[in-house]
């Protein structure tokens, strides 16, 4: 599997969520200090009794275990979007 295979069944994967929320693959989202965009693997957008939510899926395929560093990119990364979890 190449790793964009890997993205794809990832965003197919969280599609099975529509209805529940707004599901967007491959989108440009605007960093909020600097404005460049941002690119966000798959974004689930919840909307649940006047509350918003955003959730960043950063799909990554590695052969090998991830370090604290990766984690601490994708946190950074939803920080900078305004999401609100990120997986």
């Amino acid at each position: 599997m190449r790793w964009q295979e890997y993205q794809e069944a990832v965003s197919v994967l969280y599609e099975q969520t529509q209805g529940f929320g707004n599901v967007s693959r491959n989108v440009m989202v605007p960093d909020k200090i600097t404005g460049q965009p941002r690119q966000i693997d798959t974004l689930i957008e919840i909307e649940a009794k006047g509350h918003s939510v955003k959730l960043l899926v950063d799909a990554k395929f590695y052969s090998s275990p991830i370090d604290v560093k990766d984690v601490e990119s994708v946190l950074a990364l939803a920080d900078s979007v305004g999401a609100n979890k990120a997986i």
